[in-house]
């Protein structure tokens, strides 16, 4: 609860529209998969725990959040002012495109987005030199082509089997390795749906730290049977 108090805090806090857009998608999916996590030790220290703390919880949140970043967020999320920022990155969006349909299939090169991306932009935002795209999925496919696009595609795949394992064995079973990758998982989730319309993978900090949530999320628990330590042990005793 304390990480998700830090969370919101820091994501309206920020004023990022994304951010706080994500960091709140994120905190309602871990309290629904927490919320359940705790059903029985809740139920031991009386249900009114359970049923008034998540409440009294949010209201929390939201009024330290609000202390923390004022109403400059709210500003933000002015309809006019989002239609103007969302034309602007629709024109990027849509020459990025058609810099990766130009240089199909093997891409522009890593890194070569900045000094390609002038031949494709529109008349609208000539006056803007943008080394990135605001929309990693898109520039990772103009710079790597057929091989980004399989890239992606493999590291969704594996996203999706391991979702749809954890889900399809049920909440009421998973382990607390289960509820680590489920909320490695929520985190990761938070940065790949903010890679849409940014670019966070472009941040070092930001690639390393969804990498160590992927692995993490991606992981296979190891069963008692082939633990590798209860191997080393049984082979030298």
């Amino acid at each position: 609860m304390l990480a998700l108090l830090t969370l919101l805090t820091a994501a309206l806090a920020s004023t990022s529209r994304t951010g706080i857009a994500t960091a709140l998608l994120v905190a309602l999916l871990a309290l629904a998969l927490l919320a359940p996590a705790r059903e029985s030790a809740a139920s031991g220290r009386g249900g009114w725990l359970r049923r008034l703390g998540l409440p009294a919880l949010a209201l929390g949140l939201l009024a330290v959040a609000l202390f923390m970043g004022g109403l400059d967020w709210v500003e933000r999320f002015d309809a006019e002012r989002l239609a103007a920022d969302d034309a602007l990155r629709a024109l990027t969006r849509e020459a990025t495109w058609q810099g990766a349909l130009a240089y199909w299939p093997l891409g522009s090169g890593l890194g070569s987005y900045a000094w390609v991306f002038p031949r494709f932009q529109a008349p609208e935002v000539g006056r803007y030199w943008l080394d990135l795209a605001h929309n990693d999925y898109l520039q990772i496919l103009m710079e790597t082509g057929a091989l980004g696009l399989v890239a992606m595609a493999l590291a969704l795949a594996l996203m999706g089997r391991r979702a749809l394992q954890l889900f399809t064995a049920g909440r009421g079973t998973w382990s607390s390795a289960d509820r680590l990758a489920v909320a490695c998982g929520l985190g990761l989730l938070a940065t790949l749906l903010h890679a849409w319309v940014d670019y966070p993978f472009r941040i070092p900090a930001n690639a390393m730290l969804a990498a160590f949530l992927l692995g993490v999320f991606l992981r296979q628990p190891v069963t008692p049977a082939v633990d590798p330590q209860k191997v080393k042990s049984r082979t030298y005793v």
